[in-house]
């Protein structure tokens, strides 16, 4: 089998990566990075996606003609599942576009894009690497690797994981598409008493037609290396607010069992689709049933049904799910295992910029175990700068039942550190009944200036007069993360500007006040991007400032509104590794009320429509006037301006009839008339 199948799908493996070598990427451009690692310390409280060390991470690069670079994934170790993906996207290859895809994707039958689905065609998950290319009505599609999540075989412990290569090609003619692929399976598997083989294939060929704008027909035979066939035909719709299809099928007994692509014996019909019901909710099912079912599972139906529901901007999200015989992959198992089972998980959420709150219940039955849970989580922001956040925990499998649950406060102490302090328990009920609790302390980080976060925390377990349910199997949790986006790749060098490239950085210190005294918890922003923010003595230090020319200024949603910086924003010259020292001086804003207005003889008339504007060192502002000729500005830096008013935007007025004027903005100053054309 390793003879055979490792050329071949390292053939495979040299087509795909050369698929895209000589896409040539343009000038990047913006692009984010949001990624956390950290250790769990308190373990579930039967069972559970549970981890010692777990990650996420997002990265994203754009290029300037559209190109895109994008690393996702998520898992933890030493158990849960691992998620990981590498794709670059819309790249620009032999007058088409390319994309290719690394780690964690997925196989599914190659269709035209306009039309978002067949019944009863499912993606098959698999680790490994996959390209696709697109020319006008050509379409390429290559994928190799091995299959993501085993299947246990019916009456047997062997465990169904299979090396594929897969290829697929699809051309359109008109209003006829058509199309043929191959698929290489190394080390396949059979149902029943078939003849092992060490290597099957299976070609396929795929016609379409399109009967309507928006609905046509399909049709696909294949036939594997043994002789076995297999042959799927429908009608499917796409819709202005959703999708349909129907199908029927048979696949022959001697088929490799490719689950769900290939389906050895299974013979069935089945129909799904999607409905978007308003511009906050949508639906969507699947429903099949088979006239032979080799692999045993119970029933002639196989169903699956959702429901996406928001009750408005800003309100709560509503999720519904249920599965009945269907694979199931987040089985609440450590092992990538895929099982056949019924499922059902209902969900409600809701998050704001002051609190958030997400309630789930699943529930998880198949030939193995049956298993429950439910979740709640609850977060709000305590005054400006604190945080309290708690979840519950509640599992049954069997007749075990577990709990566990964890308040933790925030709160900021100084700068950029705040106090982490909680208590939480566990309870078990098993062969005994069990139960212990824990309190947890410790401190946590943000960096405004280059997005890292970072957060420690001591726990200690006690007694509650119960024996101990051993929840807490480590004494240290941990956490680091990185939030950032840029504009420029240039940018990217202030994430790690505290250990390389510091001859391109700088530091600027200072502090803010207001009146002579100090004001605390200014944001500082440079070049608009905060970066750090005063203590209680009003100063502030922001590193990792790049070299040249910057502005520095207070974010005035960040201090009390009536404030505003006297002098604007301060513009400081940055010198590589050298520090630089300014002072922010905060006052009141005064407000300026007035009228412009001609002369009429002994009449006063108003002037509509008229442009004004104030010119000081502190600061430039522009007002108009209404159809009364009034003008109000109410947040102007206090200082001396001069008034100027556009020539064009007051009619017939001569401009050498315009004044000259300079006003005193220190104070308030209300009930100001401008006369034009008066003696």
């Amino acid at each position: 089998m390793i003879r055979v199948a490792r050329p071949a799908l390292g053939c495979a493996l040299l087509i795909s990566l050369g698929l895209p070598a000589s896409a040539q990427f343009s000038e990047p451009v913006d692009g984010a990075i949001y990624f956390s690692l950290g250790t769990n310390a308190i373990d579930a409280p039967l069972f559970g996606v549970d981890a010692t060390y777990a990650y996420n991470i997002y990265l994203r690069q754009r290029f300037a003609s559209g190109e895109q670079l994008s690393l996702f994934g998520s898992g933890g170790f030493p158990s849960s599942r691992q998620f990981l993906t590498l794709e670059a996207s819309d790249l620009r290859f032999r007058e088409g576009i390319a994309t290719v895809r690394g780690g964690d994707i997925g196989l599914k039958p190659l269709r035209p894009a306009r039309f978002s689905g067949i019944a009863g065609e499912s993606t098959l998950p698999l680790l490994g690497l996959g390209a696709e290319w697109v020319k006008s009505d050509r379409q390429l599609q290559l994928f190799t690797g091995v299959n993501r999540f085993a299947i246990r075989l019916p009456d047997s412990s062997e465990i169904g994981r299979s090396y594929v290569a897969d290829l697929r090609w699809l051309e359109r003619f008109a209003r006829t598409h058509l199309g043929a692929g191959v698929t290489l399976i190394a080390d396949p598997h059979y149902l029943g008493d078939r003849t092992e083989r060490s290597v099957d294939a299976v070609v396929s060929g795929r016609y379409i037609r399109e009967l309507r704008p928006y609905v046509h027909a399909f049709s696909e035979a294949s036939v594997s290396l043994s002789g076995s066939g297999a042959a799927r035909a429908g009608l499917a719709g796409d819709f202005r607010n959703g999708d349909i299809s129907t199908s029927v099928y048979a696949f022959g007994d001697d088929m490799p069992f490719l689950y769900p692509l290939f389906r050895p014996g299974e013979i069935g019909a089945e129909a799904g689709g999607s409905y978007r019901f308003s511009e906050f909710g949508s639906i969507g099912g699947n429903v099949n049933y088979l006239q032979d079912d080799p692999l045993a599972r119970g029933s002639a139906f196989i169903a699956s049904a959702q429901l996406g529901y928001s009750f408005g901007y800003d309100r709560p999200f509503l999720t519904l799910s249920a599965s009945h015989n269907e694979l199931v992959y987040d089985n609440f198992e450590e092992e990538s295992e895929a099982r056949f089972g019924d499922r059902f998980a209902l969900g409600i959420s809701r998050s704001t910029l002051t609190r958030r709150y997400n309630l789930r219940l699943e529930h998880a039955e198949d030939t193995l175990v049956t298993r429950t849970q439910l979740y709640g989580g609850f977060g709000r922001e305590v005054g400006r700068e604190g945080f309290v956040d708690s979840y519950v925990v509640l599992q049954a499998a069997d007749e075990e039942l577990g709990a566990l649950a964890e308040v933790t406060v925030q709160n900021r102490i100084r700068r950029n550190i705040w106090y982490v302090a909680g208590v939480g328990g566990a309870w078990q009920r098993t062969d005994v009944e069990r139960a212990e609790g824990f309190v947890t302390a410790g401190l946590s980080w943000r960096s405004p200036r280059n997005g890292w976060i970072g957060r420690v925390d001591l726990l200690a377990p006690f007694g509650v007069g119960m024996p101990r349910a051993n929840r807490v199997s480590r004494s240290i949790r941990a956490q680091v993360g990185l939030r950032y986006d840029w504009d420029e790749v240039s940018e990217l060098r202030r994430v790690f500007s505290g250990v390389f490239f510091r001859n391109d950085f700088g530091r600027i210190e200072g502090r803010v006040i207001s009146g002579g005294e100090p004001v605390a918890d200014a944001v500082i922003l440079v070049g608009g991007i905060p970066m750090a923010s005063s203590g209680s003595d009003g100063r502030f230090s922001a590193s990792g400032v790049p070299v040249g020319q910057v502005r520095v200024e207070v974010d005035p949603f960040s201090v009390d509104p009536s404030l505003v910086q006297r002098a604007g924003a301060v513009i400081v010259n940055v010198l590589p590794r050298e520090t630089t020292t300014i002072e922010i001086e905060l006052a009141r804003s005064v407000a300026f009320f007035g009228s412009l207005v001609r002369c009429d003889g002994e009449e006063l008339i108003g002037i509509g429509g008229a442009t004004i504007g104030l010119v000081g060192d502190v600061g430039i502002y522009e007002l108009s006037t209404t159809v009364e000729g009034g003008f109000a500005a109410s947040d102007v830096t206090p200082g001396v301006y001069s008034i100027i008013i556009d020539p064009a935007t007051i009619g017939d007025i001569p401009p050498d009839q315009i004044p000259a004027i300079e006003i005193d903005l220190t104070e308030d100053v209300l009930g100001y008339v401008i006369r034009l054309g008066c003696p």
